[in-house]
């Protein structure tokens, strides 16, 4: 068959035309994923501290021998719970008791003397009114009284004397607290001055703690604490007494006391505890929900909306509180998080905005 040349080369152009691919659909022809978001605002910061820590006396009473003498009794031992006032100890007291009894005597026979005086001097100062004595009579009756009033002014004050010297010998505890330590063994003799005993006072103990360096500034005297005993599973209240100024050279973290103020009988210095400070930090944080944060390829991250395409980000985020989360860095407040459909977005995924709560 005789093909003429023209027509052979339609033909070629024809089928060149049907193999080359179909012009692309124009952008706003491709249907745009639909997403619910919302932006969150900064606001301040507090977030629970949990450390653990060891409680310790905060007050220690050491109590001393006020004078020289042999311990003869010993009421108490190591450990023991004791009330403020409570007999601890005694010294040998015989020559207190002595001299009590002699300063009593001497007293009463001062006073016997004065009070005669006193009703002589009155009589007189009744018959002067008459002419029945004279001035010097009157006189001499008044000095009369006076002196023996001094001399029984004098012995009351030696029986005081002999009082608290003998309630010495009775070693007794100021406050309520615990024994710690072994006290002094019964039948030893003792100096003035010389420890007898140690006392820790029972409400005044405080638990120690330790920050590192990122949390120890956002710390504040007085800051509510809360205590949790290991040993009697109660929960006590605290606050921050004090704080320490350099780290420790080993560790690098920083020493807090907190004082107790409902410690009780349960608690003893020593035992471990768990502690919760609430701390305010300095700086502002976005909060966002729980559910706006998912896993991509082992990271966690959110999406936000800029200019009409959803962007992964990788936020740090700091200890969650509820079903909100604190973020740290990688979020600004003026963003647009995407809450819906998480599970349909990608990063790069063109998306359009249907609310902002």
């Amino acid at each position: 068959m005789n093909i003429k040349p023209w027509l052979l080369l339609a033909i070629v152009n024809f089928l060149s035309a049907c193999s080359e691919p179909p012009p692309p659909v124009p952008e706003a022809a491709v249907e745009q994923l639909s997403v619910n978001v919302k932006r969150f605002p900064a606001v301040p910061w507090s977030y629970p501290l949990e450390t653990s820590g060891v409680l310790q006396s905060a007050e220690t009473v050491d109590i001393a021998a006020e004078a020289a003498g042999v311990v003869t009794k010993v009421l108490v031992k190591e450990g023991q719970a004791v009330q403020q006032g409570q007999l601890l100890m005694r010294l040998d007291n015989e020559k207190q008791n002595l001299r009590v009894e002699r300063a009593r005597a001497i007293r009463a026979s001062s006073e016997a003397d004065m009070d005669q005086a006193q009703r002589q001097w009155q009589k007189f100062s009744q018959l002067r009114e008459t002419g029945a004595v004279s001035d010097d009579q009157l006189d001499n009756a008044r000095s009369h009284y006076d002196a023996l009033k001094a001399r029984f002014q004098s012995a009351q004050a030696e029986l005081e004397l002999a009082q608290r010297e003998l309630a010495d010998r009775d070693i007794r505890s100021p406050i309520a607290g615990v024994v710690d330590g072994e006290p002094i063994e019964q039948g030893e003799r003792v100096q003035p001055g010389q420890a007898l005993i140690e006392i820790q006072a029972q409400e005044a103990l405080q638990v120690i703690t330790w920050v590192n360096q990122a949390e120890v500034n956002q710390l504040k005297l007085g800051t509510p604490v809360e205590v949790r005993s290991d040993a009697s599973n109660k929960v006590y209240r605290a606050r921050v007494e004090a704080i320490a100024q350099s780290a420790h050279p080993r560790t690098g973290n920083f020493e807090v006391k907190c004082r107790l103020s409902d410690a009780d009988v349960l608690l003893r210095e020593g035992m471990s505890a768990s502690v919760r400070i609430d701390v305010e930090s300095n700086r502002k944080v976005l909060f966002i929900p729980r559910s706006a944060v998912v896993d991509r390829q082992r990271k966690t991250v959110v999406f936000v909306v800029n200019q009409g395409i959803a962007e992964r980000r990788e936020p740090r985020f700091g200890l969650p509180s509820g079903d909100e989360i604190p973020v740290l860095s990688g979020l600004e407040s003026d963003e647009m998080l995407i809450l819906s459909p998480l599970e349909l977005i990608t990063d790069g995924l063109a998306v359009t905005v249907e609310t902002q709560p």
